[in-house]
């Protein structure tokens, strides 16, 4: 296969790039710095209350370690929003070519397929995707907190030189696609067979197999990030319990160490065994990932669902085109989701690669159909 070079799919064509400030702070900034506030006044408020005399010692210490995790989390927060998402929008570049519109930034890049982007509508010097599903503030709050961008979410080109201009770039390029050449797909010998689990449909085709070539401990700091939480939830549940009566106190301990243990130590051991079984399958139709450990578990979802494949943090994700559902537990957040994610493998861009041009073949033989 052909490599990716400076994020452009071969025989991909540029047909616009802008370097952005990003205009100033965001609607979704401003909510989201109003919010920190409004948890770092309640918190501090609900500490003050808890400290007063009376209450025992152990409930204080609980309050303290589970607020100091809470407060470590605030300003982490507020320090993104302050100084990295500044950062982020300065390093802002925008690209349209005859397949995607692309914005990367020291974030990283995301991008999306021109048909799968709502009519451009330009508002001011920006030039906005509207989507036919209504924003609600919370999730104007919750994006000002993300890095990458989310199933359903729609790219928002700020601070354009010529907004007007870029928006009939968009339209005329998208209409190009829409009327486009097959790019072909090229099928390949699956490593060691089909996997169980995984039965193709008359007249599908594999095109790639894969699997994880290196298992970690964490996939992302979201990760490291509930272990941790769940490390100050066991020490604040023995503080609490200190006090308790004899006969009780080993029961109403041992539940939720067990739970903390459970999160910090029973979660990466379940998340090794299931990368170290999983099997990730392309075809012409859907991508799917396999894992077994007691039975066979499977995450699939169609071509034409699924945006561009981008690489986060080592690993292939493809954000769907709709909002879903979480389906897994909260213990793994980067595999709660039906859309498949692609863990640890040796060459994340061959993936990427071979998963952009099934799509692109996809939508062609759908184009094509009576």
């Amino acid at each position: 296969m052909e490599p990716v070079s400076d994020d452009l799919l071969p025989g991909e064509r540029l047909l616009w790039t802008e370097r952005s400030d990003g205009g100033g702070r965001s609607v979704s900034e401003w909510l989201g710095l109003a919010a920190l506030s409004v948890m770092a006044v309640a918190s501090v408020a609900y500490a003050t209350v808890t400290w007063q005399a009376g209450v025992p010692w152990s409930v204080r210490a609980a309050v303290l370690v589970l607020l100091s995790g809470w407060w470590t989390q605030l300003l982490l927060d507020a320090r993104r929003l302050l100084r990295v998402r500044p950062a982020v929008r300065r390093s802002l570049v925008y690209r349209v070519t005859d397949l995607r519109v692309v914005v990367s930034s020291t974030d990283g890049t995301a991008s999306w397929w021109l048909d799968q982007l709502p009519e451009p509508v330009v508002r001011g010097c920006d030039l906005v995707f509207r989507s036919a599903r209504p924003t609600s503030l919370f999730e104007l709050v919750a994006d000002s907190f993300r890095s990458q961008p989310v199933a359903g979410w729609m790219p928002r080109l700020r601070a354009l030189t010529d907004a007007e201009a870029v928006r009939r770039t968009v339209t005329q390029a998208a209409q190009t696609m829409a009327a486009g050449a097959d790019r072909g797909d090229q099928a390949v010998t699956p490593l060691g067979g089909l996997p169980p689990g995984f039965t193709p449909a008359p007249g599908e085709r594999v095109l790639w197999t894969g699997r994880p070539a290196k298992v970690s401990w964490w996939y992302g700091p979201r990760d490291a990030r509930q272990a941790l939480a769940a490390v100050l939830f066991t020490l604040a549940a023995v503080l609490v319990n200190w006090d308790f009566p004899a006969p009780v106190q080993p029961a109403t301990t041992a539940i939720p160490v067990a739970v903390g243990l459970a999160a910090t130590i029973g979660g990466p051991l379940l998340r090794r065994a299931r990368v170290a079984s999983s099997v990730y399958v392309l075809t012409d139709r859907r991508l799917t990932a396999i894992w077994r450990l007691r039975r066979p578990t499977v995450r699939e979802a169609n071509l034409a669902t699924l945006g561009p494949p981008a690489v986060l943090d080592g690993n292939v994700v493809c954000a769907p085109t709709r909002r879903e559902r979480p389906t897994g537990t909260a213990v793994w957040p980067l595999a709660c989701g039906q859309a498949p994610v692609l863990l640890g493998l040796a060459d994340p861009q061959e993936a990427v690669l071979a998963i952009s041009t099934a799509q692109l073949a996809h939508r062609v033989r759908g184009a094509a159909a009576p």
